[in-house]
């Protein structure tokens, strides 16, 4: 901060101790009501926007403390260093970052920051978060109601039994009734614990939701930018802390019955004790809902894994797509499919049935990602002068452009992430919750090359050097397939549930790679009505692969096991 909010910053230059009444964002400080007349006024000013005294204290003190201007060399920030995330002056770049790829103008990455997509989907995450912790809360106050209801119904049993036998069982009889109320006490204290420690969770989300608010309200655009930063980081590890809350024990549910001793004659003689209380603590089925992977299901059905050898075709579908040169192409979650058309310059839906849904006109597609997240399609482009990557809102089919300074073809989503293979001899990786680029894997990939994602690896086509290749997060080659000595060479790419590679070449057919990257079949061929096929998609969901032809028709068929 370059000065006091409590004084005139101009006036403190001048020696005069005056109060400030507003403060100007831009200039970095306060103005008594003399100096906001002749800042209105001045023409280097005139267009600065000020907000009175009071509400710029409204601002948390650590949004305030954020600076304009570089703390080393108390010079304005006007760059911002995406390598290192840091916003620098000039001289910072000089001595500093010179050797970063990423320097960009300040102004134009923290243009219209609270409108952003980190500042939406931190927002977003706190409500999602906030509600989380009510759900459990509830579920927790659920089974302290259950709780009680069957320490009653216990109870009764206990007394209902106890008019059969003789008054000596009087005495046993209350040491199982302290018993039960001691165990139900113990297990209600532990989850009323529990619920202290949600409600404490929960208000300190609603802290940093009151936070960005005002942020939005009275912050500087950089102040805005820097917050957000920080907001999002603390945000992310109180998330992580929700969603190991409930596989724990934490979440189990807790009941309470009771034994009792068979046959009951046997307590008029010899036996000294009423029954046995029982604890039983018993996994409960429980969703949290969580945007970024749509639903975080406590309970995964296990995929059965499918073996090359026995695997084999059977048509399902035959659809008209009236497209040509079909280069990308994907099923949605409502079975509904979408074709990049190279030619046509455009994505055609299609509904389950094969009828026409829609058409999207776009200045250039090549391949496409359906991202689950967003429930969006991304677009790639390779024509010089479109270097963006556009994702296109499946509710209301709206465009947003996103600039990533290359050409591009294949492309997949991983979670809130897009991996592309760009013409730098390159795949990146970039988040789509702050736009921030990385490269994974370097090496001479061809143009139209495709890519796919599973699990934690990365698989990619290369029409330069005729193999598939399998790596990690990190560009760590896990196995290659070569295709010499093949008639054929690797086009698009698509993986099933199990980790099979399915590739389609330029010999008519597509065929299938074994996980491990050492086996293959030719899994369809031209008798299969392919022909010239580049784009296929394997729907996990249902076991069914998607084969477009380079024009007209696609067909959809069951992958089974012989």
């Amino acid at each position: 901060m370059a000065s006091s909010a409590n004084i005139c910053g101009i006036c403190d230059l001048r020696n005069i101790s005056k109060p400030s009444t507003v403060w100007c964002p831009e200039c970095d400080e306060g103005l008594c009501n003399s100096c906001q007349e002749h800042h209105s006024l001045s023409k280097a000013t005139r267009q600065h926007s000020i907000l009175p005294i009071a509400e710029y204290r409204k601002l948390p003190s650590d949004i305030i403390q954020i600076s304009q201007s570089c703390c080393k060399h108390d010079e304005k920030l006007i760059l911002y260093c995406k390598d290192h995330e840091n916003p620098c002056c000039g001289k910072c770049v000089v001595e500093t970052h010179k050797h970063c790829k990423e320097i960009v103008s300040l102004d134009d990455i923290m243009k219209n920051a609270k409108n952003s997509v980190s500042f939406h989907e931190t927002e977003a995450t706190l409500t999602e978060l906030i509600e989380n912790i009510r759900k459990i809360r509830n579920a927790h106050k659920e089974n302290l109601a259950d709780l009680s209801k069957k320490r009653k119904a216990i109870e009764l049993e206990i007394q209902q039994t106890r008019l059969l036998i003789d008054k000596h069982l009087d005495k046993i009889q209350k040491n199982l009734v302290d018993e039960i109320h001691g165990a139900g006490d113990k297990e209600s204290e532990k989850i009323r614990l529990s619920i202290k420690t949600l409600d404490e969770m929960e208000q300190s989300l609603s802290e940093y939701q009151l936070k960005i608010v005002n942020v939005k309200k009275y912050a500087s655009d950089i102040q805005a930018f820097m917050a957000i930063k920080k907001i999002e980081t603390d945000v992310a590890k109180e998330e992580e802390c929700l969603l190991s809350y409930v596989p724990e024990e934490k979440m189990n549910n807790v009941t309470i019955s009771c034994k009792l001793s068979e046959p009951i004659q046997a307590f008029l003689g010899n036996t000294q004790t009423f029954g046995e209380v029982v604890i039983e603590t018993t996994p409960r089925r429980f969703t949290l809902s969580h945007k970024k992977s749509m639903q975080a299901q406590m309970m995964i059905p296990t995929i059965q894994s499918m073996s090359i050898e026995n695997m084999t075709t059977r048509l399902h579908q035959r659809v008209n797509t009236e497209s040509k040169n079909v280069r990308g192409c994907c099923i949605l979650p409502n079975k509904n499919m979408v074709f990049a058309c190279y030619d046509q310059k455009s994505l055609t839906f299609l509904q389950s049935d094969g009828s026409k849904d829609a058409v999207v006109k776009l200045p250039a597609a090549v391949d496409l990602a359906y991202i689950e997240a967003y429930d969006s399609i991304a677009v790639t482009s390779s024509i010089e002068n479109e270097k963006y990557i556009r994702i296109i809102d499946l509710h209301n089919k709206k465009i947003k452009n996103i600039s990533v300074n290359t050409k591009n073809f294949g492309i997949a989503a991983v979670q809130d992430s897009l991996v592309y293979c760009t013409n730098s001899n390159n795949i990146r990786m970039i988040s789509l919750r702050n736009e921030l680029v990385k490269n994974i894997v370097y090496a001479d990939i061809s143009t139209f090359a495709y890519v796919e994602t599973f699990q934690d690896l990365i698989y990619y086509t290369n029409t330069n050097t005729d193999d598939v290749t399998c790596c990690d997060m990190k560009g760590t080659v896990k196995w290659k397939f070569a295709f010499q000595n093949m008639t054929m060479i690797p086009l698009g790419i698509t993986i099933d549930n199990t980790g099979n590679v399915y590739v389609t070449t330029g010999n008519n057919n597509v065929i299938v790679i074994s996980p491990d990257g050492k086996r293959y079949k030719e899994l369809l061929s031209s008798r299969d009505d392919l022909r010239n096929p580049i784009a296929l998609y394997f729907d996990r969901r249902t076991n069914k692969l998607l084969v477009s032809n380079r024009s007209r028709d696609a067909v959809i068929y069951d992958i089974v096991q012989e």
